[in-house]
């Protein structure tokens, strides 16, 4: 069965006050905000309530729309204009999803991948990922529909699997996993690596053109020479 249900909070100085769970005569029920969470009950007289702003969550399938304040959900939400939207959206993502899924994913050599976890970290998403993180980054969440997900999903957890034996990764139990010091210098070996080889392509390439224009430069001394004679 979809999704259709409501939030509505209470706010007080742009901080979540209240989650409202009841409406009994006068007073109005919920849960209180505390830095563990919603997680202490409480009540409000109806008459303080013009001393909150009223924000409402409407959970609609894989969406949700927020409203700020009661009018704000009369226009838009009370009147089904946003489950036009919703639908919409629902039928746009499939079509979106149907064509995904015709195409083949790209696959990713294992330094690729390195470069990948190592820019996640450095990007800030946090010390600790999960795989299903690695492949979101690296498919975006169209990939769990896709019908080559379980094969795409084994190869990433193989080449994780691989990075945690030769030390780039770290498990700490569970399915999460943290970038190690040996993630740099794995990463930045290859890259030495790389740039050496270039380094040597291109003194090749050079030294393939100077032999060249020296066997022309030869070749038409050796047909003015036999002109001259």
């Amino acid at each position: 069965m979809a999704v259709n249900c409501f939030h509505v909070y209470l706010f007080e100085d742009e901080k979540a006050y209240m989650v409202i769970t009841a409406v009994s005569g006068d007073e109005i029920e919920g849960k209180l905000r505390t830095p563990e969470g919603f997680d202490e009950i409480g009540t409000i007289n109806i008459k303080d309530l013009n001393n909150y702003e009223i924000r409402i969550t409407h959970y609609y399938g894989l969406y949700d729309t927020k409203y700020v304040g009661l009018i704000d959900y009369f226009l838009t939400g009370y009147t089904k204009i946003d489950h036009l939207k919703c639908s919409y959206h629902r039928w746009s993502d499939k079509k979106k999803q149907y064509f995904y899924n015709r195409r083949q994913l790209a696959t990713f050599d294992r330094i690729e991948i390195l470069r990948v976890i190592i820019e996640m970290k450095m990007t800030g998403r946090g010390d600790r990922f999960m795989a299903m993180d690695l492949l979101t980054h690296l498919y975006s969440m169209r990939w769990v529909m896709h019908p080559d997900s379980d094969n795409i999903e084994a190869r990433i957890q193989l080449f994780v699997d691989s990075f945690v034996e030769s030390g780039e990764l770290s498990y700490g139990g569970g399915a999460d996993y943290s970038v190690t010091g040996k993630a740099i210098n794995t990463l930045s070996k290859y890259e030495e690596q790389e740039r050496r080889h270039l380094e040597n392509k291109n003194l090749q390439t050079r030294m393939l053109f100077l032999t060249s224009v020296i066997i022309v430069v030869g070749i038409l001394q050796a047909i003015i020479t036999f002109l001259k004679n």
